[in-house]
C-alpha cells in the first residue's frame, strides 16, 4: 500500500466520522427522549453540543499540530472520537449525552484544523484535489451511513407506515397523524438501540491511531522544526512505496522538492520575523519615548514663571549611559523577534504564537480579508444548514411522515448533499467562486420559501422536495466553496490562525441554530423557514458587496485584491455575471438535468 493511498485513507476515514456524527443524532432522538423524557431544549441541547465543542476544538487542534506536527495531533483526535461515543452510549442522565457530544465535538474542531492541513501538505499537487473531495463525500457517505442504522436500529414499521408519505396531506390530517410515543413499547422493540447508534463510533475512532504507525510527519512541518533528513525521509516516503533509498534520478527530484519546501518555509519565517520586529520596534520606540519624556519632567526645576532650569545631573555620561541602555533595550528586542520566529515545540509556546498570530491578523493587513472570512463563517451555518439535517426527521414528523419512515426519507435528503458536492466540484473552478456563492444563496433562499409553504400545508412530499432543493443548493455552493476561498486568501504566515478562528466562529454560529431551532419552529412555526430564507437572501448580498471573483488568480494576486479597492469596481461585476451567462450558455442541458435528477429523487 502506498503512502498516498494510505493518505487517501485517512482523509475517508476523518470525512466519515465526521458525516457520521452529523447524521446520527436525528434518529437516536427517537429513543433518548422515550428513555430521559427529554423536553424540546433538552433535545436542542443535545444536538448543539458537538458544535459547542468544536469551538474550542479548532483552536485546540491549531496549536497541537503546530507544537507536536500533524501525525501525531491525528493520532490524539482519537481520544475525543472515542471517550465521547463511549460516554453517551453508558449515559444515565442525559447531560451526560450533551457532555458526550461536547467531547465529540473537540475531536470534530480538531480535524476539521487538522485533517485538511496535512491533506494539502501530503497530497501532491496532481491529485490534491481529489483527495480532498475524497474526505468531502465521505462526509456525505458517513451522513448516509448513520441514517440508516439509525432506520435499521429504530421501530419497525407498522402497517400504517406502508405508505411513505400521508393519504391526506391538509393540515388537519397533518395534527392528527402526528406520531404519538408508545408507553408500551409499540413503536421500539428494543428501546436502548439508541445507545449502539451512538457508541458504533468509538469503533472507527480507535482506527485513528494508527496514524502514527501508517502515515509519515508532514515534511513541511518537519523543515519548520530543522529536521531536514526527517523531512527528506518524509519526501522518499511519498515517492516510493517501501519508503527506501531510490535511483538517482527520483533523489533528485525528491531533493529539489525538499528545497522547494525549505525555501517556502524560509519566506514565512522572514516574513513572520520582519513583521514582529517592526511591532516590537514600534513598541519599544514609545517606550523609550516615554521614558524620555518622564527623564525630563523629572530632572527640570520650574522657576515662578514656569521657566525650566536644567538640572546638575544632566551630563555626557547620562547621556551615553542611555545611549547604550538603548542599544543594549535594541539588541534584546532583537533576540526576541528572533526567538519568536523559531516554530513552538511545547503546548503553551504554540499557545502564545498563535495568540500573537490572533493579535497581527486582526491589527495587521489581513483585516479586511478577516471581515470577509468571518462574514462567511456567519452566512455558512445562520442559515439552518446543519440544523436542517439534524432536525429533518422532526420536521417530517410534523407534517404526517411516521416515525420510522422519517428516518428512512432522511436518506435521499442526505444524498442530495453528496451529488452537491459533486456538483461544486465541477463547477467551482468552472463557473467561479462568486458566483456560485451567489447562485447557491438564491438557491437556499428559494428552498427555504418552498419550505415554508410545504409545512403550512401539511404536505409530507412537498416538504421533502423543498429540504432536498436547499440541500442541494447549500451542498453545491456554500459547502466547499466556503473553503476555497478561506485557502485562498489569507498569506501563508496567518492561513492558520485564520482558518482556526473562522472554523470557529462557524461552529459557533451553527450551535447557536441548532439550539434554537426547534423553540423557534414551536413558536413560530412556517415562519421559521422564512426567517432563514430571508437570512439567506441577507447572504446573497453580503457576497455580493465584499466578494471579490478569485477564479483564475494567483494566491499573490487574490492577496492584492484585498490591498486596494480594485474588486469593487463594477467591471468586476460584470465579470462575474459574464461568466454565468456563458456557462448557462454552454451547460445549461447539464443543469437542466441535475435539477430534474434533483426533484425526481426528492420524489
Amino acid at each position: 500500500m502506498t503512502m498516498l493511498t494510505r493518505i487517501a485513507g485517512l482523509a475517508a476515514l476523518g470525512g466519515f466520522l465526521y458525516g457520521y456524527d452529523l447524521g446520527l443524532i436525528g434518529g437516536a432522538l427517537h429513543g433518548i427522549e422515550r428513555e430521559f423524557d427529554t423536553s424540546e431544549e433538552q433535545e436542542e441541547l443535545i444536538v448543539a453540543g458537538t458544535k459547542f465543542g468544536a469551538v474550542p476544538g479548532a483552536f485546540l487542534g491549531a496549536v497541537l499540530m503546530l507544537a507536536y506536527g500533524r501525525r501525531l495531533c491525528i493520532a490524539l483526535d482519537s481520544i475525543p472520537y472515542v471517550v465521547g461515543p463511549v460516554l453517551m452510549a453508558l449515559a444515565t442522565e442525559w447531560w451526560l449525552l450533551v457532555l458526550g457530544r461536547v467531547i465529540v465535538g473537540m475531536g470534530v474542531g480538531i480535524s476539521a484544523i487538522v485533517v485538511p492541513a496535512y491533506l494539502g501538505e501530503m497530497s501532491p499537487a496532481r491529485s490534491r484535489g481529489t483527495i480532498v473531495s475524497i474526505y468531502e463525500v465521505m462526509l456525505g457517505l458517513g451522513m448516509v451511513f448513520a441514517q440508516l442504522i439509525d432506520w435499521a436500529l429504530g421501530s419497525p414499521a407498522s402497517e400504517e407506515d406502508d405508505e411513505l408519505f400521508s393519504a391526506d396531506e391538509g393540515a388537519e390530517a397533518m395534527s392528527a397523524s402526528m406520531p404519538v410515543p408508545a408507553s408500551d413499547g409499540e413503536l421500539d422493540e428494543d428501546p436502548g438501540n439508541w445507545r449502539w447508534m451512538v457508541g458504533i463510533p468509538a469503533i472507527p475512532g480507535v482506527l485513528l491511531v494508527l496514524a502514527l504507525v501508517l502515515l509519515t510527519e508532514s515534511p513541511r512541518w518537519l523543515i519548520m522544526q530543522n529536521r531536514m533528513a526527517d523531512a527528506l525521509r518524509a519526501i522518499h516516503r511519498l515517492r516510493d512505496n517501501k519508503g527506501s533509498v531510490v535511483d538517482d534520478s527520483s533523489t533528485a527530484e525528491v531533493e529539489e522538492e525538499l528545497l522547494m519546501i525549505w525555501d517556502s518555509v524560509e519566506k514565512v519565517k522572514a516574513e513572520s520575523a520582519e513583521a514582529r520586529k517592526a511591532a516590537a520596534t514600534g513598541r519599544e520606540s514609545s517606550k523609550q519615548k516615554s521614558e524620555k519624556a518622564a527623564a525630563i519632567n523629572a530632572s527640570h526645576d520650574t522657576n515662578g514663571g514656569g521657566i525650566p532650569v536644567p538640572s546638575s545631573e544632566s551630563n555626557g555620561n547620562g547621556k551615553h549611559s542611555n545611549q547604550m541602555s538603548g542599544e543594549a533595550d535594541t539588541a534584546r528586542s532583537d533576540a526576541l523577534a528572533i526567538e519568536q520566529v523559531e516554530v513552538a515545540d511545547t503546548f503553551w509556546k504554540a499557545s502564545k504564537e498563535m495568540g500573537r498570530d490572533f493579535v497581527e491578523l486582526a491589527r495587521g493587513g489581513n483585516q479586511r480579508a478577516l471581515k470577509l472570512a468571518m462574514g462567511l463563517a456567519f452566512f455558512n451555518q445562520a442559515t439552518a444548514s446543519t440544523a436542517i439535517i439534524n432536525f429533518s426527521v422532526k420536521v417530517l414528523e410534523d407534517t404526517g411522515v411516521s416515525e420510522n419512515n422519517s428516518v428512512l426519507l432522511s436518506v435521499p435528503i442526505t444524498s442530495c448533499k453528496i451529488v452537491g458536492i459533486f456538483v461544486s466540484l465541477c463547477l467551482v473552478d468552472t463557473l467561479g467562486r462568486r458566483p456560485l456563492l451567489m447562485l447557491g444563496s438564491a438557491g437556499q433562499t428559494i428552498g427555504m420559501l418552498l419550505l415554508a409553504a410545504g409545512y403550512a400545508s401539511g404536505s409530507s412530499a412537498f416538504t421533502l422536495t423543498a429540504i432536498c432543493i436547499y440541500i442541494f443548493a447549500f451542498a453545491s455552493s456554500w459547502a466547499g466553496g466556503f473553503w476555497v476561498i478561506l485557502s485562498e486568501i489569507f498569506t501563508m504566515r496567518l492561513k492558520s490562525p485564520a482558518a482556526a478562528l473562522s472554523t470557529a466562529l462557524l461552529f459557533a454560529v451553527g450551535a447557536v441554530t441548532n439550539i434554537f431551532f426547534l423553540s423557534m419552529l414551536r413558536s413560530l412555526n412556517e415562519w421559521t423557514f422564512v426567517i432563514f430564507a430571508g437570512i439567506a437572501f441577507g447572504s446573497l448580498i453580503f457576497v455580493y458587496l465584499f466578494l471579490p471573483e478569485t477564479k483564475g488568480k494567483t494566491l499573490e494576486e487574490v492577496q492584492d485584491l484585498f490591498k486596494s479597492d480594485r474588486w469593487r469596481e463594477k467591471a468586476s461585476y460584470e465579470t462575474s455575471w459574464s461568466s454565468v451567462l456563458c456557462f448557462w450558455r454552454r451547460k445549461k442541458t447539464l443543469a437542466l438535468a441535475y435539477v430534474c435528477l434533483n426533484t425526481g429523487a426528492s420524489l
